[in-house]
């Protein structure tokens, strides 16, 4: 074979191939940056797929990993990356029937303002953690968004749900909280002050409105990003974890690395846009939907 182009399809283990003598499954290696238009694992020939430290194999249609498939995806000493492309002409898809191992965050689904890359049909499963993109165009305001990934590698807690962590959000974007950096929070280096407003909400409908301030209502403000993914909210004695399927709140002010905090927290700051970047285990089947504040019913 030879190494696929951004037309190109690549199959790998669809058909049983010879083994060598110093490489009994023949495994495949991506040494540099290489793009591919479909890529197929088949259950053939069971194969490794290592992406060498700096380099990246970008798919820019469609993934798909065949029935009775068992591939391993590694980047053997770290480094290497899988992008789900997104581009003006295509999303790409990852169809999973097998069964995929992912090691070192491999994966990642690409989101940009063409659009986002995608799971499609899984009848089989994904094992390790990977990475979910969600592009923000550059409007200052509230977004309301859930995550694609769980923190606890499918394994429910106590209650049965699949937790999750708020705390990729801070990567991109400024994050406040009443808390203040005691709490994980962003500050001013430049201005003292003993509260600032929540930046992050859990919505909870049995609590009536009130719009007396920012965390006298039923969005109850994140107060404390310490001991993720167990969190301290204003106005609720317990804490609680935030099971998937429920979504947050974010006040949006623009991509963090732009500007610096004073800047981005004045109302007359232009947003500029940003990409989230959700690291965690795939939520995969049938989901029962249970309120953060009622976990257990």
């Amino acid at each position: 074979g030879h190494v696929p182009t951004s037309s190109e399809n690549a199959t790998i283990g669809v058909h049983a191939y010879p083994v060598k003598k110093n490489d009994p499954k023949n495994n495949p290696v991506v040494s540099a940056n290489t793009p591919a238009y479909i890529v197929t694992f088949g259950a053939a020939t069971p194969p490794t797929l290592t992406v060498q430290s700096g380099a990246t194999l970008t798919i820019n249609t469609i993934l798909t990993i065949n029935a009775g498939a068992v591939p391993i995806f590694t980047t053997g000493t770290g480094g290497g990356s899988i992008l789900l492309a997104s581009t003006p002409s295509s999303n790409a898809i990852m169809y999973v029937y097998g069964n995929l191992t992912t090691t070192d965050q491999l994966i990642t689904l690409q989101s940009t303002v063409s659009g986002s890359a995608s799971v499609g049909q899984m009848t089989g499963s994904i094992s390790g953690q990977v990475n979910v993109q969600r592009y923000l165009s550059g409007q200052r305001g509230y977004r309301l968004i859930a995550s694609p990934v769980n923190a606890t590698n499918g394994v429910t807690d106590g209650n049965g749900n699949l937790p999750y962590s708020l705390n990729y959000v801070k990567n991109s974007a400024y994050i406040t909280g009443t808390t203040l950096a005691a709490g994980g929070f962003d500050v001013s280096s430049t201005v003292t002050t003993t509260s600032e407003n929540p930046t992050l909400y859990l919505f909870r409908e049995d609590v009536p409105i009130s719009n007396a301030s920012f965390i006298s209502g039923n969005f109850r403000g994140v107060s404390n990003l310490t001991n993720a993914p167990t969190y301290s909210l204003n106005n609720e004695a317990s804490t609680y974890t935030v099971p998937v399927s429920n979504g947050f709140l974010f006040f949006f002010r623009g991509d963090r690395t732009k500007a610096t905090f004073d800047q981005e927290t004045l109302t007359s700051y232009q947003a500029q846009a940003a990409t989230l970047t959700a690291t965690g285990y795939l939520n995969q089947g049938q989901i029962v939907f249970k309120d953060w504040y009622t976990a257990s019913s």
